[in-house]
């Protein structure tokens, strides 16, 4: 993104970038679906119960479109309506397994929306400009700035970083559960230095003095 800004701001950028690592470092639905679910056995193990002990022993699998159909979220769904229809005539102030429904509602609708994406077609996403940019750093800047997608290890990003995110602030947005409270950040504006001339010079966020020549 720096670079893309730095581009833009001296007026040398191509109309389109995409940031991407399908061409160089892919990572496909199969390894994704394999990281998923080392990443929740990790998870789990570090918990203690028996719920987390029978979680522990499942694993998400990839499959073909008619297995998800007879096994998965339509199945279970189409059990449990069986199931509701079955328990209509009872006095029941409130009609059981309705949360479970709605749950695996929401799960057919992602899979129906990202159908194309997972299923279908196996894209490959190109990052040429970006790439262009990156080439043409100075030696000495291409540490910091670089885009060097190469070097992802997607197993340490998925397991330790990816999976951990998601459950501290996706999941419980998706199972109506409070998120995380985050502690409270302080800040305070450095002193601003002067120059010889008795002027104030701006302050970087590192406490360096930024100069204009």
């Amino acid at each position: 993104m720096t670079l893309i800004a730095a581009a833009l701001i001296e007026r040398r950028h191509d109309s389109l970038y995409q940031l991407a690592t399908s061409v160089t470092n892919p990572c496909d639905m199969g390894r994704s679906i394999e990281l998923t679910s080392l990443g929740h056995r990790k998870h789990y193990r570090a918990q203690e119960g028996l719920e987390d002990w029978l979680r522990l022993r499942f694993d998400a699998i990839p499959v073909s479109k008619q297995r998800y159909k007879r096994m998965s979220a339509p199945a279970q769904r189409a059990i449990i309506q069986s199931i509701q229809r079955i328990m209509s005539p009872l006095p029941l102030r409130k009609p059981p397994l309705v949360k479970a429904e709605r749950s695996l509602e929401r799960v057919e609708k992602l899979i129906e929306l990202f159908e194309p994406f997972i299923l279908h077609n196996e894209h490959d996403f190109v990052a040429d400009n970006v790439e262009k940019l990156s080439y043409a750093l100075p030696p000495e800047e291409k540490a910091e700035f670089g885009y060097d997608t190469r070097s992802i290890d997607w197993w340490d990003y998925w397991i330790n970083i990816h999976i951990p995110a998601l459950r501290r602030w996706t999941y419980p947005l998706i199972e109506g559960r409070p998120l995380e409270a985050r502690p409270a950040r302080s800040f305070q504006l450095a002193a601003e230095p002067e120059n010889g001339n008795g002027e104030t010079l701006p302050t970087g966020t590192n406490g360096a003095t930024w100069r204009y020549s």
